[in-house]
C-alpha cells in the first residue's frame, strides 16, 4: 500500500501531461510560425531587390537601345556623317573666303572667316569622338557631356547662320553698287562661301536637334 501511494504521488496526472503536451505543441508551432514569418519577410525583401535590379537593367537596356536607334545622336555613325559634312562645308567656306586678302576690309567677311575657323576644329574633334565610339561600340551615356555637345552645336549653328546671312547680304549690296571689290569674280566667291556656310549651319542644326532629342533619355 505504501509503495502504491508513493507511485501515485510521484506519477504525473493526466492533466499535467496534457498541459505539457499542449505547451510543447504551442511552443513548436510558435517557433515554426516565427521562422515562417521571418522567411517570408526575407524572401519578400530579396524579391523586391531582384525586381529593382531587373527594372534598372531593363531601363538601362531600353535607353541604350533607344540611343542606338536615334539617328544623328552623339556617338553614332549618322552623327559621324553629319560631322564629316560640317568639316567639308566649313573648310570649303573658309577657303573660298580666304582666296583674296580684300575681305579684311569688311567686318562681315572677317566675322564669317572667324566663325568657320572655330566650326572646323569643333567638328573635327566631335568626328574623332564619334569614330572612337562607333569602332568600340561604346556610346557615351553621360548627360553632362551630351549637354555640352548640344550647347556647342547650338552656339556654332547660330553663329554660322549669322555670318552666312551677313556675307550674303553684303555681297549682294556690293555687287549692286558696282564696288571695285567685286572685280575678278570676288563677289561670286563670297557668295559661294556664304552658301557653304548655310549648308554647314543646316548640318549643325541637325546635330543639335538630334542630341536634344536623345538628351531626355539620360536624365
Amino acid at each position: 500500500m505504501i509503495i502504491s501511494e508513493n507511485i501515485k504521488n510521484t506519477a504525473p496526472s493526466v492533466g499535467d501531461v496534457m498541459l505539457k503536451i499542449t505547451r510543447s505543441k504551442t511552443g513548436d508551432r510558435g517557433s515554426v510560425r516565427v521562422s515562417r514569418v521571418f522567411n517570408r519577410s526575407s524572401n519578400s525583401k530579396q524579391k523586391r531587390i531582384k525586381r529593382k535590379h531587373s527594372t534598372v537593367g531593363v531601363v538601362t537596356e531600353k535607353t541604350s537601345r533607344w540611343m542606338e536607334h536615334v539617328p544623328g545622336s552623339f556617338g553614332t555613325s549618322a552623327s559621324f556623317a553629319l560631322r564629316f559634312g560640317q568639316i567639308i562645308f566649313s573648310s570649303a567656306s573658309l577657303i573660298f573666303m580666304c582666296l583674296d586678302y580684300d575681305f579684311y576690309d569688311f567686318t562681315t567677311f572677317c566675322y564669317l572667316t572667324t566663325v568657320m575657323a572655330f566650326v572646323t576644329p569643333w567638328s573635327i574633334s566631335l568626328a574623332l569622338a564619334d569614330t572612337y565610339s562607333v569602332l568600340l561600340k561604346q556610346l557615351p551615356h553621360e548627360p553632362r557631356l551630351l549637354s555640352m555637345v548640344l550647347a556647342g552645336d547650338t552656339v556654332m549653328s547660330f553663329l554660322s547662320l549669322g555670318g552666312a546671312c551677313g556675307v550674303a547680304s553684303a555681297t549682294e549690296l556690293l555687287s549692286s553698287m558696282g564696288a571695285p571689290i567685286c572685280g575678278d569674280n570676288l563677289c561670286s566667291q563670297y557668295q559661294v562661301s556664304a552658301t557653304l556656310a548655310f549648308l554647314c549651319w543646316f548640318l549643325l542644326l541637325a546635330s543639335a536637334l538630334f542630341n536634344l532629342w536623345s538628351l531626355p533619355s539620360l536624365l
